[in-house]
């Protein structure tokens, strides 16, 4: 289990249990390591530089998969809990979502945060280019978000990244919105994309 794991399970057995020994691993704190974890890795990338094409292959891999962890934590992380957690006065959501605090809102409203969550290292490693039919996933289901939906800014700059690892222009990126987000040149939801690939 890699660090960004221990992190995120942390978090969801905090969300429903309550404090594990006594610590409190919420959703301000799981933003913090995985954001740390980032950070770490690009730093080793430059500090490293040159690395052998499979520990930057590695490196793109943990960034993807980090990505895909925080896209599909988009909820209310303490809803359901089986502990009396008592919620602070005013406590913004931003708090109690880990998707919202590191991509889903404007970079001015995410507190301490990085304005691109993972993609300012990502785009540095072409090896990501094993990663693309995930991330293309990831891109897509960024669109689907329509309550909050994501940056415009965020989503084109993944784009971008796909775009020079496939070679040839991504979709055009347009406003997020519930209606927008569910039409395009490609339809169909991520099941019915992956399936189509195993046939």
């Amino acid at each position: 289990m890699t660090k960004a794991d221990t992190a995120c399970k942390l978090l969801e057995q905090y969300s429903q249990n309550g404090p594990i020994d006594g610590e409190h691993y919420t959703v301000i704190w799981c933003a913090t390591e995985l954001s740390n974890i980032v950070g770490a890795i690009r730093q080793n990338l430059l500090d490293r530089s040159p690395l052998p094409p499979a520990s930057r292959e590695a490196a793109a891999k943990a960034l993807v998969d980090i990505l895909d962890m925080v896209v599909h934590r988009n909820h209310e992380a303490y809803q359901g809990a089986s502990w009396p957690r008592h919620k602070p006065h005013g406590e913004p959501q931003v708090d109690r979502n880990l998707y919202l605090r590191l991509i889903g809102l404007p970079s001015k409203a995410k507190p301490a945060m990085p304005a691109n969550f993972v993609l300012d290292t990502l785009q540095d490693l072409p090896e990501a280019r094993a990663y693309i039919e995930k991330l293309e996933d990831i891109w897509y289901e960024l669109g689907t978000i329509g309550w909050t939906p994501t940056p415009t800014q965020y989503r084109s700059k993944l784009a971008g990244i796909l775009q020079q690892l496939k070679g040839f222009p991504f979709p055009n990126i347009q406003p997020s919105t519930p209606s927008s987000s569910s039409s395009g040149k490609r339809g169909g939801s991520i099941v019915d994309r992956k399936a189509k690939r195993m046939k």
